[in-house]
């Protein structure tokens, strides 16, 4: 894949302030030598950028990373409550949060884009369906992009041949995102539910079924993948996983976080001169996949 290529797939707009505050986080980041990926550099990334573009003053960190990890933490179905209900309290404390601000757009307009929609007259949609969206959209906005991060820096790490050819032709990037996305997908468990009586695998199934789909079975099928289980960032159709859905269902996002994940592992890589792994632990995740840790140390 060429550098020209990657640009194409690249050209989503990115708000000048999230630019500031990508360049201020490295200016933080360097000097120390070592850090914790996913707590400090890719969430303060990710919902910064998601609040800029969104409208949204996702300030708190902390406390957004936290309402996501116990929504994150109810999709595993064994049956204990607990996360359930963790999941619903921080789903009623962030859509107060989120209906101060449909509230806040109408009487201070800007041209976010939950701004728009507050203001459209033909929405059709209430103030508690608006931010119903929202909380979705953040999902993909936040927990994807972390995990899609750390993945790539762990595979990466893991991997210095692969990490040398990036060095050599840096227009493979993208592509090694894609890769990373295939072979440890941050969205490892996707639900459906048929829309008609259908026949899938020799099953007949009524309308309304459920359906689980594992996107790491699916993107290791070695029909679609020669040698699935290996690393190449020139898998030359690592592009054909299924970790952001496919056809209606397909990510909205998907141009803008694969641009976050370039511009990031790319900074990583260039700015922090003998990066190496501290501590990395497997990758797990019944929903949304990564490893529980990712520290990291360079030479500052």
């Amino acid at each position: 894949m060429s550098a020209a290529v990657d640009a194409q797939h690249s050209r989503v707009p990115v708000p000048v302030s999230a630019l500031r505050s990508f360049d201020a986080m490295w200016a933080e980041l360097s000097p120390i030598g070592r850090c914790e990926l996913v707590e400090d550099f890719a969430a303060p990334f990710a919902i910064g950028l998601a609040g800029d573009v969104l409208g949204l003053p996702l300030d708190d960190v902390a406390r957004v990373q936290e309402f996501y990890e116990a929504f994150a933490g109810a999709m595993v179905y064994d049956g204990d409550p607990e996360p359930q209900r963790r999941a619903d309290a921080a789903r009623d404390a962030l859509n107060a949060i989120l209906l101060e601000e449909v509230r806040r757009s109408r009487t201070r307009p800007d041209n976010s884009i939950t701004s728009a929609v507050a203001n459209d007259p033909a929405r059709g949609l209430s103030d508690e369906e608006i931010v119903a969206q929202l909380r979705v959209i953040l999902f993909g906005a936040i927990e994807t992009v972390e995990s899609t991060i750390a993945n790539a820096v762990l595979l990466l790490l893991r991997h210095p041949d692969q990490l040398e050819i990036l060095r050599a032709e840096p227009g493979f990037t993208g592509n090694a995102i894609e890769e990373g996305m295939r072979l440890i997908p941050p969205v490892a468990f996707i639900e459906r539910w048929t829309a008609v009586p259908c026949e899938l695998g020799g099953l007949e199934l009524g309308e309304g079924e459920f359906l689980g789909v594992s996107t790491v079975a699916a993107n290791r099928d070695p029909i679609v993948f020669p040698a699935p289980e290996r690393f190449d960032v020139r898998r030359g159709n690592a592009r054909h996983h299924l970790t952001l859905s496919h056809g209606h269902h397909h990510c909205l996002g998907f141009n803008l976080g694969r641009m976050q994940c370039q511009m990031a592992v790319t900074a990583l890589f260039d700015r922090l001169p003998g990066l190496e792994i501290v501590h990395a632990p497997e990758p797990t995740g019944f929903a949304f996949r990564r490893p529980a840790t990712l520290e990291l140390r360079w030479d500052a």
